[in-house]
């Protein structure tokens, strides 16, 4: 699973892109609109479960969701499972604490 990633966001109001890296258990990225991501990945039987923090700066552009940026730096804590070929293509729901997107991947390189 080592490897950089494109995910591709869909939401209510918009949508952005993600590149991420995979290494090991450390998962890293950073999106369009400015927002972090840190975590965990961990394979398990049903697929890779991702314990992620994004991070919302002050004054961010509006989110995907629809939700209203923060006035302060917003840690958002997040967990959800992706498919064990998760890169190939399908669109995968994924419910977040600030609304519902959709996120199709890609896998751009190994590491």
């Amino acid at each position: 699973m080592d490897g950089f990633y494109a995910a591709y966001l869909t939401g209510r109001a918009g949508n952005t892109i993600v590149l991420f890296a995979i290494r090991g258990e450390i998962f890293i990225g950073v999106d369009g609109g400015g927002l972090k991501y840190d975590g965990q990945v961990e394979a398990t039987e049903r697929g890779l479960k991702c314990t992620i923090v994004y991070v919302i700066p002050a004054q961010a552009a509006n989110l995907i969701t629809g939700a209203s940026p923060p006035a302060t730096e917003q840690r958002v804590p997040l967990e959800f499972v992706l498919p064990k070929d998760f890169w190939n293509g399908q669109v995968i729901g994924i419910t977040t604490p600030m609304g519902p997107v959709n996120a199709k991947f890609q896998k751009l390189r190994d590491w």
